[in-house]
């Protein structure tokens, strides 16, 4: 078999050291051909010297390429970047990989090759499991439901918190998305429906390409084969939890606007007023969740407000 050319591309955020963890454990990886891109999104701490020093030392550096952004473009515009450096080298397939993440050797060589089983496959991820409880499912496929509203709190999360399963250990399957915390995703589809929206800057991003990668015709596919270890979001806890919050309900009620039937975008300025009704509850009679409260509330109101990108 010829395999196909991917670029993995790696976004660090003040986080290099488990950059540098996630970059050693790629040097096992079995795949003949694959290049890694490292874009760092703006740091403000050691990464881009403790990563060029690394770089230094690694016994093929023709497949690394390094890129810094002065500014933090979020997890869209960062691997944005990174999937323009990927095109500009030919690639055939893109892998969006969380910088901390360890993987298995064999996960990217198990994902290509369903891939290149059918045309209509487009997206693919492998079975994701928590780094500190490796024994436990973090992600094993998206699931996604419009009327449970699901999605608005960040789950849809197949087999979340359960031991390993042979219910998900079978076969590749169809899903609705896959997590941006490995997605490889095939050049033809990027081609086809452009880079991630900029515009959510963190969270959700993933989950609309996906779903646009769908109505384009193509298949999201989770393969069990292919595994790798979280550590849940490292970068992100390094922001303020309530930010976090404002952003999952803003970015939520862009992707119904985006994505939504018509019904459900009919329903959602219903919801977010009883949504912002039990969080003027929570700030009079809890102080202990005022914050929170809050921040979901100026999510919503970002929404309305149309503001997008990074939240100030």
């Amino acid at each position: 078999m010829i395999w196909p050319k991917v670029s993995i591309i790696i976004v660090n955020w003040n986080n290099w050291k488990d950059t540098l963890e996630c970059l050693k454990s790629l040097k096992e990886l079995d795949y003949p051909n694959f290049r890694i891109v490292i874009v760092d999104n703006g740091s403000q701490d050691d990464s881009k010297k403790k990563i060029k020093n690394y770089l230094r030392k690694v016994s093929c550096p023709e497949k690394y390429v390094f890129i810094s952004s002065q500014f933090n473009l979020g997890f869209s515009g960062g691997n944005n970047l990174g999937i323009k450096a990927g095109l500009t080298h030919h690639s055939d397939y893109f892998l969006l990989l969380n910088n901390d993440t360890v993987v298995e050797k064999k996960f990217l060589k198990e994902l290509v090759k369903v891939g290149e089983s059918k045309k209509q496959i487009g997206v693919l991820g492998p079975l994701i499991y928590f780094y500190d409880n490796p024994k436990k499912i973090w992600f094993a496929g998206g699931r996604f439901n419009w009327l449970k509203l699901s999605w608005v709190k960040g789950r849809g999360h197949l087999g979340y918190d359960i031991p390993i399963s042979d219910k998900f250990l079978k076969r590749p399957q169809k899903v609705d998305f896959i997590t941006g915390c490995a997605l490889l995703i095939k050049k033809e589809v990027v081609e086809k429906i452009g880079l991630m929206d900029e515009d959510y800057f963190l969270y959700y991003e993933d989950v609309d390409w996906c779903l646009k990668a769908g109505k384009a015709g193509y298949n999201c596919v989770f393969v069990p084969s292919a595994k790798i270890w979280h550590k849940i979001s490292s970068s992100a806890s390094k922001l303020a939890q309530p930010i976090i919050f404002r952003y999952h309900y803003r970015n939520a009620l862009k992707l119904v606007k985006k994505n939504a039937p018509f019904w459900v975008k009919f329903f959602i300025p219903f919801w977010s007023g009883g949504v912002i009704l039990k969080q003027i509850i929570k700030y009079l009679f809890f102080p202990q969740k005022r914050e929170i409260a809050l921040a979901i509330s100026q999510g919503i109101f970002d929404f309305y407000k149309g503001r997008k990108g990074k939240i100030a």
